[in-house]
């Protein structure tokens, strides 16, 4: 008995270091990358290893373009954000799952068919609005959708800040 429990968990050691390394091998090729030359990173066959460690290559990366005013306005943007998801939606999901009042499963099955809605289809006419109301090119399309309490407006806000899916 003892020697098959040792065997299962030899196993699982086995195949958790296994996924361990699937799961950090691109963390290794980003750090592979950051440290080569852009003629290295660029060959047909690919080395794991770079030949010369390029150091003078994250220097470059922060002073080429205007890496502070990025993280500043990154920072400004997520802190709003976060705020707003949290005070809206706590306050919002306190008032759908503690207090009884009349129209709250309709509000709720409609918070919940709005996740269903891709963001694909609400992109183009998001602009149009931001665009028609004069606010593209500032903060505010970014940080507004996160302050009402709506399920998707958290996925929104996520992913027109950090990217699409």
């Amino acid at each position: 008995m003892l020697r098959r429990g040792r065997k299962r968990s030899g196993i699982r050691m086995a195949v958790c270091f296994a996924a361990a390394l699937v799961w950090l091998l691109p963390f290794y090729w980003m750090i592979r990358s950051a440290l080569m030359s852009m003629s290295q990173i660029f060959v047909y066959l690919p080395v794991f290893i770079p030949d010369a460690v390029r150091w003078e290559n994250f220097p470059e990366a922060l002073t080429r373009l205007p890496f502070l005013t990025y993280f500043r306005n990154t920072v400004f943007i997520v802190t709003f954000c976060v705020a707003g998801i949290l005070i809206s939606c706590s306050l919002s999901a306190y008032g759908l799952s503690r207090i009884q009042w009349k129209g709250r499963d309709l509000v709720f099955s409609i918070l919940m068919a709005s996740i269903m809605l891709p963001y694909f289809a609400t992109i183009i006419p998001s602009f149009v609005m931001w665009t028609k109301l004069g606010l593209t090119n500032t903060f505010i399309p970014l940080i507004l959708p996160c302050l009402f309490p709506c399920p998707c407006a958290a996925y929104r806000c996520w992913t027109d800040c950090w990217g699409k899916r």
